[in-house]
């Protein structure tokens, strides 16, 4: 969030320079106001929206959509804001227009090069991953274990399954997986690891 607040901010300074041939934006008061404002604005609509959830497994085109939601909103929300506390605002169309066409860009390219930063450096795997037991009978085991590794509903590493039909023994292993107990002792089991 704190690269996209920063994203933010340097791509308003940028359609007020291009506009105004100025870096000063804090000596027009109504841009100051609106540059504080649209950082406010896009604080709270981040705290609202899940527009952060599974960052770092986004492809480039769910990205995209991501931040054209993102700054959609965040600029909408601006616009609407500033009509209403300044309605007679010197407000410049240029500089509104270059900001629609800067912070969607600069706030992708920043979140692109970011996550490749960060997959690169391995950084996300520095943290613990929940441990997931799967618990299922014989027949839908195989299915069930597909459909959680194909579509990682969360970051967990499945760490054994329970058959509940024991048509598997403890030990041996199921469809790439260890099946770890019967369901008879799937309590004990839980309780101790």
């Amino acid at each position: 969030m704190l690269l996209d607040l920063a994203m933010l901010s340097f791509s308003f300074l940028l359609a007020y320079r291009i506009r105004y041939d100025d870096w000063t934006l804090f000596q027009a008061e109504f841009y100051a106001y609106a540059a504080l404002l649209l950082l406010f604005i896009h604080f709270i609509v981040s705290l609202f929206t899940d527009n952060y959830k599974n960052v770092l497994k986004r492809d480039w085109s769910k990205e995209l959509v991501s931040v054209l939601q993102m700054t959609v909103i965040d600029i909408g929300s601006l616009v609407f804001c500033l009509f209403l506390l300044f309605p007679d605002s010197p407000s410049s169309r240029v500089v509104v227009g270059w900001f629609c066409i800067l912070a969607p860009l600069l706030l992708y390219l920043a979140r692109l090069a970011w996550k490749r930063l960060v997959l690169s450096r391995g950084w996300r795997n520095d943290y613990q991953k929940s441990h997931l037991l799967v618990v299922s009978c014989g027949e839908m085991a195989e299915s069930a274990l597909r459909r959680i590794l194909e579509n990682r509903f969360g970051e967990f590493e499945v760490v054994g399954l329970v058959l509940t039909d024991d048509s598997e023994k403890p030990g041996e292993m199921a469809y790439g997986v260890p099946v770890v107990c019967s369901f008879a002792q799937a309590n004990d089991y839980i309780l101790n690891h």
